[in-house]
């Protein structure tokens, strides 16, 4: 049980914001990376497929957002999953001026 890894799968629109990510999670020994998703949908059918003990996701993504994500495996198959969020703000998606 000593050598079992988390397997992780990171969801992520940003090809900059994914890399790195997957970057600083590969740098721990207990973390894998099982697969990396561009959008909900994606990821949703990957989680599917690599079976993941966790799933990172970005909140806002254009299409299938984090709360797609979240609604849609917590309906067919429960795990962790964090949320990211880089809202601020300046940005026109935070109700919270």
């Amino acid at each position: 049980m000593g050598d079992a890894k988390i397997k992780t799968l990171l969801i992520e629109d940003s090809g900059f914001m994914r890399i790195l990510l997957s970057d600083i999670l590969r740098k721990d020994p207990t973390i894998e990376v099982v697969a990396t998703a561009v959008n909900g949908l994606e990821g949703v059918e990957k989680v599917k497929s690599f079976r993941p003990d966790v799933v990172i996701t970005d909140m806002v993504m254009p299409q299938y957002d984090g709360l797609y994500v979240v609604q849609e495996l917590m309906k067919e198959m429960p795990l962790p999953i964090i949320l990211l969020s880089s809202l601020d703000r300046t940005d026109p998606m935070n109700l919270t001026k």
